[in-house]
C-alpha cells in the first residue's frame, strides 16, 4: 500500500524498515531478503530516487505485500529522527538498503531481545575505537588521535520505538556529530586545530604538548581505556542516542557480537554514500558489487 504519511499506516508491534535513494537492485535484494527473513510488515521509504525506483518497487509491490512511501532527501540521520518522530509500532527494525538477511532467526532473535527490560533495542555493537593513522578517515593522518564512538550497528538494528521518541524530544538525534577537545579553554580554537588535519602543508604536526591542554572530562578513553584524552569524538549516525541510553538513561543493548553478524546478514557498505557522491572513501562502489548482487536477485529470488 501506498502511503503519504506515517500516521496512515496501521499500528503494529515491529516494523522493518528500509530507506532507499537511487540503489534500486541492491535495495530490491534488501527486501526482498527481509521479505522472506524478517516476519514482519515492511515499509520501504524512497528518498527522492531518479532510477525509476519508485515504478519498479511499486510494481514489486503487487507481487508482495510491504508499503511504500516517498521521503525528502535528507542526511540519514535526520530521516530517522523523522521516522521515529511519527511512525505506529512498538519497535523499529532498521534494515540497510545494502544488506541481505540470511537468516529468519536472526530477526527474531533481535526482536525478541529488545523487547526485555531495561533494553532499548538489539543487535550488533560498533565498538568505539581510536582513530589514528586514518583507520576511520583516509585524510587523517597517524598524530589524529580521536575516538570513534560506540554505536549500535545501524545496518541491522531492532529499536524500541518509546525511549528512542522520548530523547529525540529532550533533543537527542541520529544525526553524527563530533566534540572537539583538544583546548579545553576554547571550542574555536579546538576547532581550528582540528582543521590542521585537513591542511596538507601541516596535517602531519603532532603538536604533542598540546595534549596537556585537551578536555579531561567524560573522555571515552577513561571508560573504554584505549584513549586518556581524544582530541576529539566522532559521533556516527546512532551514536549520540547510545550514550544516552547507556550513561543517562542506564537502558541496556543486547548485542549479540559481529561474529554473529557476519554469519547472518551480507553488508556492502555503503552504497547509497557511494552513488550520491562518487568517489568517496569508505564506502563500496556499486558496480563492483553489481553482478554479485544480480547473481543473488536471479539464484534466490528468480529475478534476473
Amino acid at each position: 500500500m501506498i502511503v503519504n504519511y506515517f500516521s496512515e499506516l496501521a499500528h503494529t508491534p515491529v516494523r522493518a524498515v528500509i530507506i532507499n535513494c537511487n540503489t534500486r537492485w541492491v535495495t530490491t535484494l534488501a527486501l526482498l531478503s527481509a521479505l522472506r527473513h524478517a516476519g514482519v510488515p515492511i515499509l520501504f521509504i524512497d528518498c527522492e530516487s531518479t532510477d525509476g525506483s519508485w515504478d519498479w518497487f511499486i510494481k514489486l509491490s503487487q507481487k508482495h505485500e510491504f508499503d511504500l512511501i516517498k521521503a525528502p532527501l535528507r542526511a540519514h540521520g535526520i530521516t530517522l529522527d523523522n521516522l521515529f518522530r511519527d511512525i505506529p509500532a512498538g519497535q523499529v527494525l532498521l534494515i540497510d538498503s545494502d544488506l541481505e538477511i540470511l537468516s529468519s532467526e536472526i530477526s527474531a532473535t533481535l526482536i525478541h531481545a529488545a523487547a526485555a527490560a531495561e533494553t532499548y533495542g538489539a543487535g550488533f555493537l560498533h565498538a568505539g575505537e581510536l582513530i589514528h593513522g586514518g583507520r576511520r578517515d583516509d585524510h587523517l593522518p597517524a598524530s589524529a588521535n580521536g575516538f570513534y564512538m560506540e554505536r549500535m550497528w545501524i545496518p541491522f538494528t531492532c529499536l524500541n520505538v518509546a525511549p528512542v521518541r522520548a530523547a529525540l524530544a529532550a533533543g537527542l538525534t541520529f544525526m553524527h556529530s563530533r566534540d572537539y577537545l583538544e583546548f579545553a579553554g576554547s571550542l574555536l580554537v579546538s576547532k581550528a586545530l582540528y582543521a590542521r588535519h585537513r591542511l596538507p602543508i601541516i596535517k602531519n604536526l603532532e603538536l604533542k604538548w598540546l595534549q596537556r591542554f585537551r578536555q579531561q572530562a567524560a573522555t571515552p578513553g577513561n571508560a573504554y581505556g584505549q584513549v586518556l584524552s581524544p582530541a576529539f569524538r566522532e559521533y556516527d549516525t546512532g551514536a549520540q542516542l547510545h550514550e544516552y541510553f547507556q550513561h543517562s538513561k542506564k537502558l541496556k543493548f543486547a548485542d549479540f557480537g559481529m561474529d554473529v553478524c557476519a554469519s547472518t546478514v551480507k553488508h556492502y557498505h555503503g552504497i547509497t554514500r557511494a552513488t550520491l557522491s562518487p568517489g568517496r572513501g569508505n564506502a563500496t562502489s556499486p558496480d563492483s558489487i553489481l553482478h554479485e548482487v544480480m547473481r543473488r536477485l536471479d539464484d534466490e529470488y528468480g529475478i534476473g
